[in-house]
């Protein structure tokens, strides 16, 4: 009778010689360190978004005022 621990073809428990709590990671669904985590990842890319609003915005305040200068406008 072939090993079926190395073949992959079904699904297996974790090996009973580590904690259940471990294997949170595999529990599906979302759970508190998972949102933690999209919350932080959401936030930055928030922050980053203003960010670069705010150095577009700089930038096309420059550009007008030296048009202006020079007398394109």
């Amino acid at each position: 009778m072939p090993d079926e621990t190395c073949t992959g073809d079904t699904a297996s428990s974790p090996p009973a010689s580590v904690p259940d709590d471990e294997h949170d990671f595999l529990m599906p669904g979302p759970t508190p360190t998972s949102n933690e985590g999209c919350f932080a990842w959401g936030a930055s890319w928030v922050v980053v978004s203003l960010v670069l609003i705010v150095i577009v915005a700089v930038m096309s305040v420059g550009c007008f005022f030296i048009s202006r200068l020079v007398g394109l406008l």
